[in-house]
């Protein structure tokens, strides 16, 4: 992040568990869909989050690979740099998975404030951590 950028500028970032709630429908899918529309945020994740995309809307179908590939457009993928990579190996609590410490990673790398997350020990760790963890219509 470029040093003439402000507090409002700063990413938002959005794992796994929520962006999948952009492609497949669930219960908080739109109050999620609402949140986003109303705070127009800058969107952030790590790349990963392009393949457990892909495979998670693969399982349901070509429809959800289409819209899947539509909401990627809007997020900015982070590639996992050696940086990324060893905080993720020292971020706690140790307990987290390793695609979750990845995505804690990269939200601390990029000085993200907020993570839209809806995987309760992903939020725990990102609140540890001094993010805000939101989970609208959780």
């Amino acid at each position: 992040m470029s040093s003439a950028q402000t507090a409002s500028d700063d990413p938002a970032y959005i794992d796994a568990s929520a962006f999948l709630r952009l492609v497949l429908k669930e219960r908080e899918s739109a109050a999620l869909a609402a949140f986003l529309q109303r705070e127009r945020h800058h969107l952030a994740a790590s790349a990963v989050l392009e393949v457990e995309a892909g495979r998670a809307a693969g399982l349901v179908g070509s429809d959800a690979l289409s819209l899947a590939a539509a909401h990627l457009g809007s997020v900015e993928l982070i590639e996992v740099t050696p940086a990324i990579r060893m905080l993720a190996r020292a971020v706690g609590p140790t307990s987290l998975r390793t695609l979750d410490a990845i995505h804690l990673a990269t939200a601390i790398e990029i000085g993200a404030r907020e993570m839209l997350v809806y995987d309760q020990r992903l939020a725990d760790a990102a609140t540890a951590y001094g993010l805000s963890a939101l989970s609208p219509g959780a």
